[in-house]
């Protein structure tokens, strides 16, 4: 999926949810960096804006310039290249009473050096509308169009490079309605989301995916909730079988119980811990029942400085031939840093395993780090370095890969 974020004013909550969010057969170029943690509150240095109305109106854009030590992520024989990303983005915020509207429009435009099969642009069109009826009762809605763009490290990734890399269209819609009083609230969650692959070749991997989902919370101190949820999920591929004459339609329920922590706090964020139950339509394939994990921790010692902890294990599309289902299991271990007022350091490790049930197991490990720099409001400089190693009971998908880029960013 792509990672999105509102420019330098997101909270943690959005970060973490997206990048944990699962489901579609492969994921998509990142268009930015996930949401940062520490408050960005020095008056030097927060966006402007425009105004625009009753609108304020938040553009910005990235130059990136950017080497690649395997861009099609070979097991033998790597290629390497230099990349120029333009990166605008534009985000419209309204904030009214009861009544909060977010618009974001952004574009990934990427071009290589050498290698132009592999030129490709990403894009996303959404908005974000939160209707607080009173103090404790909100109604939040999305709606959103990504074109999204296939990284070649993705588990399930083309491995034909005399082409380009997948494209697909993603539409996304989801209602939520939370409740929060003294000790007891809940929050309900449907979703529905459509990924239509553009080439004809990938129509088995066009799906549409429901997913409802309860969670009841009881505060028992202070800023922390124990809570209860339930999940169920529904993939209806637009194909009634796949190439090789299997129905992969299928259902997954399930529920989880654990801890959230309301920020404000040393500890922030939520985990649970429970139980999902795979149903698959064909009659060939057996039902699964596994261990089901998801969370976000962030822990912040000073205002400065956070660490943060990320967790998923679950059941994931997949359209591998002979696996009736995929599992992931991703952990990612991160901090972030101000050293300085106008100079931002992170770090993440980041482990992933996903085990193709009927087809084989991938393992990748990897991390990054990115150090800003800010001149003033309106300019910034980043360093950002990437590296990844997987392995795979599949000799032909193993691989080592760097990533590193120079970017200037511009805000207003």
């Amino acid at each position: 999926m792509v990672l999105t974020r509102i420019a330098w004013r997101a909270g943690p909550a959005a970060g973490a949810a997206l990048w944990l969010a699962l489901g579609a057969p492969g994921a998509a170029q990142q268009l930015d960096s996930p949401a940062p943690v520490l408050a960005d509150d020095i008056p030097d240095y927060q966006p402007t804006g425009l105004g625009a109305g009753a609108f304020k109106l938040y553009p910005s854009a990235t130059v990136r310039i950017a080497y690649d030590s395997n861009i099609y992520a070979k097991a033998t024989d790597p290629i390497d290249d230099a990349i120029v990303t333009f990166s605008p983005k534009a985000v419209a915020d309204y904030d009214h009473g009861n009544l909060h509207l977010t618009g974001t429009a952004a574009a990934d435009i990427r071009r290589f050096t050498t290698h132009t099969t592999e030129d490709s642009t990403a894009a996303l069109v959404n908005g974000h509308a939160v209707l607080a009826f009173n103090a404790t009762d909100q109604l939040i809605g999305d709606l959103g169009w990504q074109r999204a763009v296939e990284d070649r490290g993705d588990p399930e990734a083309r491995t034909d490079d005399t082409v380009g890399p997948r494209l697909s269209n993603v539409w996304s819609g989801g209602l939520d309605y939370r409740h929060q009083g003294g000790r007891i609230g809940f929050q309900a969650h449907g979703g529905v989301d459509r990924f239509n692959f553009l080439a004809a070749s990938d129509a088995d991997r066009d799906l549409t995916q429901y997913a409802v989902s309860g969670r009841v919370y009881y505060r028992i101190h202070g800023l922390t909730n124990v809570f209860a949820e339930a999940f169920a999920n529904r993939r209806n591929y637009r194909l009634a079988t796949d190439f090789t004459g299997i129905d992969r339609d299928a259902s997954t329920v399930g529920g989880r119980a654990g801890l959230s922590i309301d920020p404000g706090g040393l500890w922030s964020g939520d985990v649970g811990v429970g139980l999902f139950r795979f149903n698959p339509d064909d009659p060939t394939l057996k039902a699964r029942t596994g261990l089901s994990v998801q969370g976000s921790l962030i822990y912040t010692p000073t205002p400065r400085l956070a660490f943060t902890l990320q967790g998923f294990r679950g059941d994931v599309a997949t359209v591998r031939s002979g696996a009736s289902t995929r599992i992931d299991t991703r952990i990612q271990l991160g901090f972030q840093q101000e050293i300085r007022h106008n100079l931002r350091w992170s770090g993440a490790v980041v482990y992933r395993r996903s085990q193709f049930v009927g087809g084989g197991t991938q393992r990748t490990l990897g991390g990054e780090t990115e150090l800003e720099y800010r001149f003033n409001r309106r300019f910034a400089i980043a360093a950002t370095a990437r590296y990844a190693n997987r392995g795979s009971s599949r000799a032909s998908e193993r691989f080592d890969r760097f990533r590193g880029a120079l970017e200037l960013r511009m805000r207003y």
